[in-house]
């Protein structure tokens, strides 16, 4: 069925921004409280904000569940077999979209096999040799060549240690996707068989991404090249590369194998948000806005603030969620040490590929870096969270972060709203401010600050209500307009004069602790300045005023007034030229600062670079309050004359 057949039962359809609104079929409604949409997943999604289940507005319609779908086109099925022949499993592959699934469920990783175990015990006996691939179609393209071919379930990363043994006495070639991850996989593979077979190559195919691309080029086995050393640059061919559509966990809000965060400031419900999300990927509930999605899914919880007897738990069977898809993280691989990206993210990730996890939430963020990391310095940030944007591509999970807010108030831009370095929100693809309904004491607003990836969602609302047991758990309502920036300002209007001052000074405050960052390092051109402040949305103004705030200095090569830096005031002095001591008094133009007037930022700019008390240079420009150029002998901070 499609959405225009669908359309047409219901009754009082309009047209609506993304789809059509309706009058409910399973309520007696007054008030059009059904969305109907086209999905991605599923050909036809409906949602009733007065909470109607989708099972009874389709019942109610005389449909099924079946007719809302537009299913996966099914392409073969690889079936797993014991030592014995018997059947262990079978994973089906589907296309538009590719995806595999196991039929039941996945054993658990003690039971699994490699793919066509009884081939590599015949292989063995009569001395042929037997090919590790990435995939069961690789190994299909090889069996129908006449090779022994074998693999693993979930691919690339899904090896289990055991499966080593099935490969004893074996010459083994593994040929290695064309890919980092692939060839990163191959040696990985290569390692650990290699203590158990009689012999271990390692290649990859010369043209293609894998050893199908590779015969289907026209080419056969002569063209498998040996796979370089680990030292190599983790590159691949752009013409190799295949190209995929973007995965979402909840489109278009929360995407599969990337970072997304949510941020608010204490008691605005981020973690009630994201334990609601729990719940209904593990149960397989429909989100907020009544879209779909491939669960249950089988989600990870990592706290470092909430205690899971009678905080997480409790929340999360209010919030109707699957407790044995949910896995909580109490602490770290040492016992008594905490989570730590830098010493646990490996196992995490082990145990992600291993238990099938499809969602990863971390809460709040900060608490699982290293406290050698310096949250408002650029670098450290991204160097920090790299291996979690790697951990998200290569478990192919939705990882959610949750951080805090700054001080910075209201009319800040909502971008530069989250704690610490602007870094962390560069880093992720997604991100998510929640904050208080303007319009209702008691809600509370999801609004999209960013996203790479897709048109920024609309805002949601939702409401923190209580079990009689005085659990609370998420209710949502309908979406909002509101950006994020309007939330997080709220309805506040100026009534005094101190609180616009106040904000200034918090803007001002902002731009010289940019300033502190970059110059962290080392002095910088004021161009080098320049361009990373517009970057992080710093207009050069605004800059110049906070030059003066905290007193940059200049430094000077060898190339004179060519090669001038800044640097923090903390530079030492040895390395700044000084005015002479003994010098005749200066008779050049000057500032009328010391009369009282003030002077604009064009007028210091413009002066000659001749220090308004000697006459010599090199010097500093100063802006308010002190509207005058210097030299550093005669900085107006500590020099009055």
């Amino acid at each position: 069925m499609n959405v225009d057949d669908f359309v047409a039962k219901l009754d009082g359809a309009r047209k609506a921004h993304k789809g059509w609104t309706a009058r409910c079929p399973a309520h007696h409604d007054t008030t059009a409280s059904l969305t109907v949409a086209e999905g991605a997943k599923q050909a036809i999604v409906v949602h009733c904000f007065a909470g109607c289940r989708t099972e009874a507005i389709v019942a109610a319609l005389g449909l099924s569940m079946s007719d809302l779908s537009n299913g996966h086109e099914w392409e073969a099925a690889y079936e797993y077999l014991r030592e014995d022949g018997s059947s262990a499993y079978i994973v089906d592959r589907y296309r538009n979209p590719k995806t595999f699934r196991v039929r039941g469920h996945l054993p658990t990783p003690a039971d699994r096999v490699l793919y066509q175990l009884p081939a590599i015990i015949t292989a063995r006996s009569a001395g042929l040799p037997v090919f590790y691939v990435e995939g069961e179609k690789d190994c299909h393209t090889l069996i129908e060549r006449g090779h022994v071919a074998t693999t693993n379930v979930s691919g690339a990363g899904g090896w289990l240690g055991h499966y080593a043994e099935s490969l004893v006495d074996c010459d083994v070639t593994i040929i290695a996707d064309n890919d980092q991850p692939g060839r990163q996989h191959a040696r990985r593979v290569a390692a650990e068989v290699a203590g158990y077979a009689s012999s271990v190559r390692v290649v990859v195919p010369r043209y293609g991404k894998d050893v199908t691309d590779l015969f289907l080029a026209g080419y056969g086995l002569s063209e498998l090249d040996p796979l370089p050393e680990a030292t190599e640059l983790q590159d691949v061919i752009a013409a190799n590369v295949r190209t995929r559509k973007v995965d979402w966990g909840w489109k278009p809000y929360f995407p599969v194998g990337k970072l997304s965060t949510v941020e608010g400031d204490p008691g605005d419900g981020k973690s009630m948000l994201t334990i609601d999300l729990a719940a209904r990927w593990s149960s397989g509930a429909p989100m907020p806005d009544g879209t779909v999605h491939d669960g249950p899914m089988r989600v990870v919880l990592v706290s470092a603030e909430d205690d899971p007897e009678d905080v997480i738990v409790p929340r999360l069977i209010a919030a109707g969620a699957r407790l044995d898809h949910v896995t909580l993280i109490t602490g770290g691989a040492t016992e008594d040490d905490p989570f730590q990206f830098a010493t646990d993210l490996v196992a995490l990730e082990r145990y992600c590929v291993v238990n099938d996890v499809n969602v990863v939430i971390f809460d709040p963020l900060t608490a699982f870096m290293s406290s050698t990391v310096d949250s408002h310095n650029d670098l450290q940030v991204r160097h920090a969270l790299y291996p979690l944007r790697a951990f998200a591509t290569r478990t192919r999970t939705i990882v959610i972060v949750v951080r805090h807010l700054n001080k910075a108030g209201s009319n800040v831009k909502a971008i530069y709203r989250g704690n610490g370095s602007i870094a962390f929100t560069g880093a992720v693809r997604c991100s998510y401010v929640v904050a208080p309904d303007p319009d209702d004491p008691d809600g509370r607003v999801l609004a999209c600050v960013k996203s790479n990836l897709a048109r920024k969602p609309p805002a949601l609302r939702y409401r923190i209500e209580s079990t009689p047991d005085e659990v609370p758990y998420v209710t949502w309502g309908g979406p909002v307009d509101l950006t994020a920036q309007e939330a997080l300002d709220g309805p506040r209007k100026w009534t005094d004069v101190d609180d616009e001052r106040d904000v200034v000074r918090r803007v001002r405050a902002m731009e010289a602790d940019f300033l502190r960052d970059v110059l962290a390092g080392g002095p910088l051109t004021w161009a080098e300045v320049k361009t990373l402040g517009k970057e992080d949305g710093f207009p050069e103004h605004n800059l110049r005023r906070a030059r003066a705030d905290i007193g940059l200095v200049q430094v000077f090569g060898e190339g004179g007034n060519r090669s001038v830096r800044w640097a923090l005031p903390s530079t030492s002095e040895a390395h700044l030229p000084t005015c002479p001591p003994d010098v005749p008094p200066y008779t050049g133009p000057q500032l009328p600062w010391a009369s009282g007037q003030m002077e604009t930022e064009s007028e210091v700019d413009s002066h000659p670079d001749e220090c308004t008390v000697c006459g010599q240079g090199p010097v500093l420009r100063f802006y308010a309050p002190h509207w005058t150029v210097r030299c550093v002998d005669h900085d107006p901070r500590d020099f009055h004359g």
